[in-house]
Formats: structure tokens, C-alpha cells, sequence
């Protein structure tokens, strides 16, 4: 049955007429005016016009709808209906140069996942469950629509639905990997390659390409020469039978190389293309960037002969052509079609072999030298973050003050620069407090923020790059009291922590499989996480690193990887938690070895105590119990020597490492117990006092004072 509404607005004046206290009237004279200029700005309370903009302003040159219309100009002009705008750059790289941040331009999105479509009459943004918060804070939804991957149609199929007859959809050959482009090809769209990137000619404020230095890696810290390696990637090739060896993603070739640099924000790369081949190595770069003379003679000792980046394509064409080149009957040029984009590929000219690429299988053993330079890397880094933590809590507690999320961020910056070889974050620093911390990638900035307070929780996802590893931790920490549920949340992906980092299995068992333990206790809940459970890290390189990765199929685990596990829950509107250690793998001393069978565990390399206050203890296993006690023993033990002269740090790190224990059932039924009897028994010593005091009372009423020798009764003859 449908029922006339009556306009709030009219409601309030009828009640500010009837009113009859003065005080009232005003009340509620200033809440109408408050609903009628609420109602004046938004027609439709349901409509999102509330839009947090980017922190580059190169992002902001034009607004949304001019942008739009700009880039529509131009696909009519090359005669598309669509036009896709990925994230990546020509290398596939996760994280991008401000000058390749494209997606970020066109859509206003800055999350580091996503894809925008632009049609004629239509803009849609796909991005993941990390960034799904993030994307409907940061879309005008006036222009955009957003789509959730795994939920919401996937794009190739949405093309595919939409696109009619004949129309095309545009693509830049240059920011698509292989595996991504075939994929597109087996939809019914039809595909127009533009090699002119179409973003680029709308895009006036568009940042230089960057421009930073490149520097050697000390064998110190690399553990191996670069001509130790080129040697083992060569066995490589001759094993799988390949003549040249095209390297596009740009961590792969600054570790073969055993050279960094700082072309990408967060990361240590540098811009540039490797080619390999049984005699020759090509390094396509631009040389001025390198930070001294010396690097240019070890690579000539090396054989790598250093060619312009900007004629990488010319020789790619040139080098893959069957004539005089090189002086063999038939070629075969490798390459790795997760990485390697499609505008190189379509530009060889000799057979093609495709598979993973050699230095990123290579690069996922970590020697002995990079072990250490982990564990060490990581002992400073836990040291850092236990500074940072008692300094945040000393001055929301004791010292009264204001610190929002970003600024958090700068201070933990200024702890972690004052290690040793520290260079970096390695990541945008995820400083979140409160419902903020719901948003799994959110990253607080100067303008955007909120502050920091006692009364939810603080989530700080943060690492650095060091010159002997790369760090990536996530603690979550409470500066008050927490609720029963934020502590059941907690402990259940403390539990999924405790679970995976305690597996033992055989070599080769795939991440995928590993993935239920970091979860199985959150389902017990009904509850879950829209994330990966864990990813490799590079040595002093990208922090997020393959193959392997708890959740991926198809790679197994091998002895000398390294591997995050994170497992979390994300309430939106009301708080997160997440838990994130850095783990090595090695040998297990197992009693047996089926089927010759080598069995592999987890090392722990992050240290920074798990907050006891923030564990329901009651729903811990004995064993989860004396992991817990554990593990922040050792904490207190490798973090107190390098903390010792900062007694704020010291204080708080021994608070936060005291032993936990489950108060034992029996002995709370006992102590019960006897607390009853010992109330009993006071009951009835006052209870008896009191009768002799009253009888007491009584007898001197009742006996004249005159009468003396009156025979008086026992009292204890009175009692009986």
C-alpha cells in the first residue's frame, strides 16, 4: 500500500509553529535551515557528489567532463567507439611514473589496480576489492561507472556485449602485456591498435619522464657478480633452446645487472630494456643517468654494450630478422608474455618462444648473502616502527596532541631514514585509523586524512627499501579499549597468521593451496578478506614479487623463497585488521621424507610485537597461546639492544610483549568457591556477633540497678 510523504523541510516548520519554549523554537528553527541547505546542494540524498581528488595536481589540469570530451574528439577522429586506458607502463610495472599514471588522469582513480574504459557515451572503471573503497571516494559518478572484478561483468565481456556490429575498440599496443592482448582477442571486439597514445595528446600538464640515477649494488649486498649471473642465464637459454632473450620488466633486469636506480617512486628501477643473446648483451638506457664512469666500464667488462632506450624498438626488428645479424640458420627469440608488451612482440620478426622469464624464476632464490641482508634489514625496520608506535602513543595519551594519518606517516619516515642503509618506502605508507583502515589500500595524504584517536584502531601497513632488503609489514594496534568484536576480529587473523606460518609441507606445494589456512578461522566466523593471503618480495627491489604468492596456482614453493602472509578483515564504515609478517622458507628437519620428499616451513624474519591487548585469549588454542608468548619474546630479545637509548620505545615494547594465558576453568570454579565460603563465614561471624550485642542490650534494659543480687544467668546459657 503506498503512503503520501510529507517533505521534511514542511514537518519542521510545522513543529517550529507549535512550539512553544523559545529555546525550542530556535532549535528548531536552525535544524530546518540545516535540512533546507542540504536539500539545496544535493537534489537526490542517494547521488555522490562527494569527491576526494587526487594528491598530483598534474592529475587535475582539466575537469572531469573536458577530459571526457577531449578524449571523445579524438576517438571519433581514429574512428573507435571504445578506447581502454590500463594502469601499467610499457614494462607491465605495478607502480608507475607519474608521467605513465594515464588511468589515474583520465578517471581521477590513483589506486595502483584498475582499467578504464571510455566509450562514445559511456566511462567505466574496473578495480579490485582493494581498492574498491578508494574508487568510490575518488569517481565522479556523474561521468563514471564502477565495476568490482570477480563480481560486476568483466570487461571483455562487457566490450564484447556492448560493441556493435563493426564498431572498434582502441588500444595502446605499448601498455598491454601478450597474455593481456590475446585475452582481448578472444572476445568478438574488433581491436585497432593506436601506437600514438591517445591520453598523452589530451594530457597539457603531463610530467617529464622521470629522470633519476642509476647506482651499483654492492656484491656485499647482491651476494652475486652480474657475470655470474648473465653465465646461468645463458645455461638457461642453451637448455631451452633459445637464441635471443627479450627482457622488459624493469626489477628483472636492475638485479641481473646488479644496478638500481630511482625512476619509479617506491621502487629501485630504472627505465631501459635487456637484450641477451649467447655472445651479446644489449642494455637499452639512457646512460647520463648513471651515477659515475664506473658502472659504464663494469658493464663494457661485462660485454653489455649500452644503446639508447629510445632505439629499443628499431633493434628488436633489426636483431630478429634470419639475415647476417647474427650468423646462425634459424632464430628464436624468448620472451615472457606476462611482462613482455604486445607492441614488442608484434615486432619480432623470428619464431617466437614464450614461457616465464628466466631471471624472474632465477630471482625468487634468495642466496645466502640476501637472506641475511633480509633478516638484518628487517630488525631495523621492526625497530623503526616499535619507535614510531610508543612515539604515537606517548603523544595521544600523555602529551595531548593532534597527529593525523599523514603525518604519522612522515614521522615513521624520519625513524625508518635514521637506520642504516635505508633509501625509501617501499610502498605507499598505509596509515589508517578507525573506518579508514577498512579501505585495504588507502593511503592518507596532506589534504585527505583523518586523525589519529584512542577510540578505534590504527592499521599501519608500511616498508622501506634498504641497500641489503626490502621490508613490507602490517601491524594493528589499539590506544584505547577495544570492543569484544574488534578483539574476535583480531584474534581470528591472528589465528590464520599462526596457522600458515606454522605449516610444514612438501617442496613444491602450491600457494594456492596454502591459502586456507591464513582464512579457515575467519570462516568460522563467516567472515573473509577480498585480498591476496601473501606475495614475494624483492631484494632491494619491488616489493611485491613472483612467481610465487600465497593464492597463486600453478608455482609451488621452493626452499629459499621468500613470502608475506596477511591475512585480514575489513568491516567498511567501522574498522580493519590486518597482520603482515615476512617470512623466508627453508628446510624442515621432518623425521621422515616421503617419497624422497623434501619438506619445507616458514623462517620469521619480522619483528614487532603482536598487541596483547587486542587478543580475545579465551578463543586461543594452547598451542596459538604459546606461539603468541613466543614469538614477542623473541621480539623484546632482537629489538631491546637496538632500541635502548630511546626509553619511550623500550617502555612500550616491553608493555606490549608481557605473556598471555587463558585463566584455567577449574581454578576459577575454586576460587569461586572460596570466595562463597569465606562471605559465608563472614555472614555468620557478623551474624553471631550481632545476637550477643543485642542480648547484651537487652539484659542491662531488664535488670534494675537497685537489685543486686538478683542471680544472673550464664550468657552462654541465654544463647543455648
Amino acid at each position: 500500500m503506498s503512503q503520501n510523504i510529507t517533505p521534511i523541510p514542511i514537518i519542521m516548520i510545522d513543529r517550529w509553529s507549535k512550539a512553544k519554549r523559545p529555546c525550542s523554537r530556535l532549535l528548531l528553527l536552525f535544524t530546518t535551515i540545516m535540512i533546507l541547505v542540504l536539500f539545496t546542494v544535493s537534489p537526490s540524498i542517494s547521488t555522490r557528489f562527494s569527491i576526494t581528488t587526487s594528491k598530483h595536481s598534474f592529475l587535475n589540469d582539466l575537469t572531469p567532463s573536458q577530459k571526457l570530451d577531449q578524449l571523445r574528439q579524438l576517438m571519433k577522429q581514429y574512428s573507435i567507439w571504445a578506447y581502454i586506458i590500463p594502469t601499467s607502463d610499457s614494462h607491465m610495472s605495478e607502480y608507475v611514473a607519474s608521467s605513465d599514471q594515464r588511468r589515474a588522469y583520465i578517471s581521477g582513480f590513483d589506486g595502483s589496480a584498475g582499467t578504464a574504459v571510455v566509450t562514445l557515451d559511456s566511462a567505466l572503471l574496473w578495480t579490485d576489492g582493494r581498492y574498491w573503497q578508494q574508487a568510490q571516494k575518488q569517481l565522479d559518478f556523474r561521468y563514471w561507472k564502477l565495476m568490482k572484478d570477480g563480481v560486476d561483468i568483466s570487461m571483455t565481456r562487457w566490450l564484447s556485449l556492448n560493441a556493435i556490429g563493426n564498431e572498434s575498440v582502441g588500444v595502446d599496443p605499448s601498455l598491454y602485456s601478450v597474455n593481456q592482448f590475446k585475452e582481448l582477442q578472444n572476445t568478438n571486439v574488433q581491436i585497432k591498435l593506436i601506437y600514438q597514445n591517445l591520453i598523452d595528446l589530451i594530457w597539457t600538464s603531463r610530467p617529464s619522464p622521470p629522470n633519476g640515477k642509476i647506482f651499483h649494488l654492492d656484491e656485499k649486498f647482491s651476494g652475486r657478480t652480474a657475470s655470474d649471473k648473465l653465465l646461468s642465464i645463458r645455461k638457461s637459454m642453451l637448455a631451452s633452446k633459445v637464441d635471443i632473450y627479450i627482457v622488459t620488466a624493469l626489477d628483472e633486469i636492475a638485479w641481473f645487472l646488479n644496478l638500481r636506480g630511482y625512476d619509479i617512486e617506491y621502487n629501485t628501477v630504472f627505465f631501459s630494456y635487456l637484450i641477451v643473446t649467447m655472445k651479446q648483451v644489449y642494455l637499452f638506457v639512457d646512460a647520463k643517468k648513471f651515477e659515475n664512469s664506473n658502472i659504464s666500464l663494469n658493464l663494457e667488462i661485462m660485454g653489455v654494450t649500452v644503446k639508447p632506450y629510445s632505439s629499443y624498438m628499431e633493434f628488436v626488428i633489426a636483431i630478429t630478422e634470419q639475415n647476417q645479424t647474427i650468423d646462425i640458420p634459424s632464430i628464436t627469440t624468448f620472451i615472457d608474455p606476462q611482462f613482455c608488451n604486445y607492441a614488442t612482440f608484434s615486432s619480432i620478426q623470428s619464431i617466437i618462444k614464450t614461457g616465464n622469464s628466466f631471471i624472474r624464476l632465477e630471482k625468487a632464490y634468495k642466496n645466502d648473502i640476501e637472506r641475511e641482508g633480509f633478516k638484518n634489514c628487517h630488525l631495523r625496520d621492526g625497530a623503526a616502527v616499535v619507535r614510531y608506535l610508543a612515539f604515537l602513543e606517548d603523544a595521544l595519551l600523555n602529551q595531548q596532541q593532534k597527529i593525523n594519518e599523514y603525518e604519522g606517516a612522515q614521522i615513521l619516515e624520519k625513524f625508518r631514514a635514521e637506520g642504516e642503509y635505508f633509501l625509501r618506502p617501499s610502498f605507499p605508507t598505509i596509515s589508517c585509523y578507525g573506518e579508514n583502515a577498512a579501505i585495504i589500500h588507502y593511503s592518507p595524504t596532506e589534504q585527505v586524512h583523518s586523525e589519529i584517536s584512542t577510540n578505534n584502531v590504527y592499521l599501519l601497513d608500511s616498508g622501506g627499501q634498504y641497500l641489503d632488503g626490502t621490508t613490507d609489514m602490517t601491524r594493528t594496534v589499539h590506544f584505547g579499549t577495544p570492543t569484544d568484536h574488534v578483539k574476535k576480529s583480531f584474534t581470528r587473523v591472528l589465528q590464520g597468521q599462526i596457522a600458515l606460518s606454522s605449516l610444514i609441507f612438501p617442496e613444491g606445494f602450491p600457494g594456492d593451496k596454502m591459502d586456507v589456512f591464513a582464512r579457515k578461522a575467519l570462516w568460522a566466523d563467516g567472515l573473509n578478506y577480498d585480498h591476496g593471503s601473501g606475495h614475494g618480495v624483492g631484494h632491494c627491489l619491488d616489493v611485491h614479487e613472483g612467481p610465487h604468492g600465497i593464492g597463486i596456482p600453478v608455482f609451488g614453493f621452493m626452499k629459499t623463497y621468500d613470502v608475506t602472509i596477511e591475512p585480514g578483515y575489513y568491516e567498511e564504515g567501522n574498522f580493519g585488521v590486518r597482520i603482515e609478517n615476512l617470512y623466508l622458507v627453508r628446510e624442515s628437519q621432518t623425521p621422515h621424507h616421503f617419497n624422497n620428499k623434501t619438506y619445507l616451513e616458514f623462517e620469521q624474519i619480522t619483528f614487532c610485537p603482536i598487541q596483547p591487548s587486542l587478543i580475545d585469549i579465551s578463543i586461543l588454542s594452547e598451542k596459538e597461546i604459546e606461539w603468541v608468548n613466543e614469538y614477542n619474546r623473541q621480539v623484546r630479545e632482537k629489538l631491546e639492544p637496538l632500541i635502548a637509548q630511546d626509553a619511550l620505545a623500550v617502555n612500550y615494547l616491553k608493555r606490549n610483549t608481557v605473556k598471555i594465558a587463558k585463566v584455567d576453568s577449574n581454578s576459577g570454579e575454586r576460587t569461586t568457591l572460596m570466595v562463597v565460603l569465606v562471605l559465608m563465614g563472614l555472614i555468620l561471624a557478623i551474624s553471631l556477633v550481632t545476637n550477643i550485642v543485642f542480648i547484651i542490650i537487652v539484659r542491662k534494659k531488664q535488670s534494675p540497678r537497685s537489685t543486686t543480687n538478683t542471680e544472673i544467668q550464664p550468657l552462654s546459657e541465654e544463647l543455648e
